[in-house]
């Protein structure tokens, strides 16, 4: 069975608070559903201009079978993303 591609979002801010938690998330994700993450925004070091994150993810979206966001922190970045996957009629999977 072939590997969907999965994009996963989630507010920087929480990633930052609790990355072991946003970690485990996508492993869960990969494993569980067979999903293949290529955009892993949330493994880069600080020192990575937002804009090519930016410019990487929206690639990312577009490439992508499926749209995972976990919404249960408030962010900007994320209902932009969000916005962008309905915009690609992608399939989105909203996560609280």
């Amino acid at each position: 069975m072939k590997k969907k591609v999965a994009f996963i979002t989630f507010s920087t801010s929480a990633l930052y608070t609790d990355r072991k938690f946003y970690l485990d998330l996508v492993t869960l994700l990969e494993k569980k559903y067979l999903l293949q993450i290529k955009h892993r925004w949330f493994e880069y070091q600080k020192n990575i201009p937002t804009d090519a994150i930016y410019i990487k993810s929206l690639q990312a979206i577009r490439d992508a079978d499926l749209f995972f966001a976990e919404i249960s922190h408030s962010s900007t970045g994320v209902g932009l993303q969000i916005y962008y996957a309905l915009q690609q009629k992608k399939p989105i999977i909203l996560l609280l």
